[in-house]
């Protein structure tokens, strides 16, 4: 998706930019053009530069699959595959039922008291499609659960529990905060 439908749009584009930089005292602005034909005009210049991927998304699954680099994304799906690894994200009584099984986890490991089950469930009812419980998992062991809990476009709090195998068979198990 870009962000102006043609290139007639880029003067009135430049023009707020310019007016918001001065506005907030913003010394510079980055963005990322698809063409790069008219920013000279506005005495811009370029900082660095980028690559930009583009995937089609119309042919069917197995087309795209066939067109990825096959030493890189290829393998990778193949791996993925042959582990089972899987992702899922929803507010089911499921995921919250493995969310809090790691939360249990962590919290004895830090020799703290968990929240109750009850205050998650009540965080499902009250804030709805603005929490989610997104969950990977493999054939072995969970990978990672997350909370993630949003107002408007904002996420206000997420916090990751990860339960990983490691080379040796035993668990590893984190928790990560980020608010």
């Amino acid at each position: 998706m870009t962000l102006l439908n043609d290139d007639s749009e880029f003067p009135e584009f430049m023009d707020h930019l310019q007016a918001e930089c001065d506005r907030r005292h913003w010394r510079y602005v980055e963005f990322r053009p698809l063409s790069g034909t008219q920013e000279r005009d506005y005495g811009l210049q370029p900082s660095s530069s980028y690559w930009v991927h583009k995937l089609d998304t119309k042919p069917c699954l197995e087309q795209i699959v066939r067109e990825l680099h096959k030493n890189s994304f290829q393998r990778k799906i193949r791996r993925a595959h042959t582990e089972r690894l899987s992702y899922e994200v929803g507010t089911s009584q499921q995921l919250v039922d493995e969310f809090y099984r790691l939360v249990l986890i962590t919290r004895r490991r830090h020799q703290l008291l968990p929240q109750p089950r009850r205050w998650f469930k009540n965080l499902v009812a009250c804030m709805g499609g603005r929490t989610m419980f997104p969950s990977q998992q493999c054939s072995l062991c969970d990978i990672a659960h997350a909370l993630y809990t949003s107002m408007g476009a904002r996420t206000i709090a997420s916090t990751t529990w990860a339960v990983c195998r490691s080379s040796s068979g035993n668990l590893s198990r984190t928790a990560k905060h980020r608010g």
